[in-house]
């Protein structure tokens, strides 16, 4: 649903002073996230390079500075919570039979927002072949899951940071591997023009080997801006670079229909992917989401359904 930003990432709106423009050493640190991601390399894990909700995928991943509780995913700063604490599921039904579900839990601490997430991304019943065959030799599953902790903390000028941790662990038919990565991300929140600037950087860190060779994390880099300065309505944006899939566009848009429904629709440049739409429904302490994304190329379509409880 539509919720104005508030103080220790609150999805409530609360008075604040104008701030002043972000200092010119935030421009320095974000060359320095474009650079680190730009380095070549050949991802494996695809899902960490998308957000874990439906929210999400209806703006066409474009999340990075908007404030939501399953941020874990797309900017630890961006983590937020609506009341005192957060819990979300969801189910996406991915293309070529993948099956993507994601669980959440948000809460306040003090001054920060916390949070403990997981994900696991599976597909069945895939065919074993050594060599050209009239027939399988067998089948095999593919199975991919992280879980993990985040916080985000208010800082100085109305600067928000935070970092997540998590583990990884990797499995293709009898083979396993694990591993470790680390998410830092900053949103700064210009209220007097209801704008709203981040960046964050994802999945550093490393996979032992699967087999005979390691599975690079898909490190990658998130520039995303919101505007929130019109009635009813957020607009995001965002660029993102993915090690080995080069840069993405993101665009996203959220209009308040009514006080209990939103409408979402988005666009994506490469991927295979373009337009994507889904509507929220917030009923008492209980919201639903919905997410619908057509791929190009005959690959079919994904769908995310996502419900919250809020306290």
């Amino acid at each position: 649903m539509v919720a104005p930003r508030g103080r220790a990432g609150r999805l409530d709106r609360s008075p604040s002073a104008p701030r002043p423009i972000a200092p010119a050493w935030a421009c320095g640190i974000l060359a320095l996230l474009i650079a680190v991601a730009a380095r070549a390399g050949t991802p494996g894990l695809p899902f960490l390079a998308l957000g874990s909700g439906a929210r999400s995928a209806a703006l066409a991943e474009a999340m990075t500075a908007v404030p939501d509780p399953e941020a874990a995913a797309t900017n630890p700063a961006a983590l937020a919570v609506r009341g005192r604490g957060t819990v979300s599921l969801t189910h996406g039904a991915w293309i070529q039979g993948i099956d993507h579900d994601a669980l959440s839990l948000v809460r306040t601490w003090g001054a920060a927002v916390v949070g403990a997430s997981a994900q696991l991304v599976q597909a069945d019943g895939l065919e074993r072949r050594t060599g050209p065959s009239a027939a399988p030799l067998g089948t095999f599953g593919v199975y991919e899951g992280t879980a993990g902790v985040t916080a985000a903390l208010g800082w100085r000028g109305g600067i928000r940071l935070g970092v997540g941790a998590r583990l990884v662990r990797q499995a293709v038919g009898t083979e396993t591997a694990n591993g470790a990565g680390i998410d830092l991300g900053g949103l700064y929140p210009l209220d007097q023009v209801g704008l709203t600037v981040a960046a964050s950087l994802l999945n550093l860190g490393a996979m032992s080997d699967l087999g005979r060779e390691a599975t690079p994390l898909p490190r990658s880099v998130r520039l995303g801006l919101a505007y929130t300065g019109l009635p009813r309505l957020l607009a995001s944006a965002e660029l993102q670079r993915t090690r080995g899939s080069g840069s993405t566009g993101h665009l996203g848009a959220e209009f308040a229909a009514h006080s209990r429904l939103a409408l979402r629709a988005g666009y994506q440049t490469g991927e295979s992917r373009g337009l994507s739409a889904g509507l929220g429904v917030q009923v008492g302490r209980w919201a639903l989401d919905y997410a619908y994304l057509p791929f190009d190329h005959g690959l079919g379509e994904a769908h995310r359904l996502g419900i919250q409880l809020s306290r």
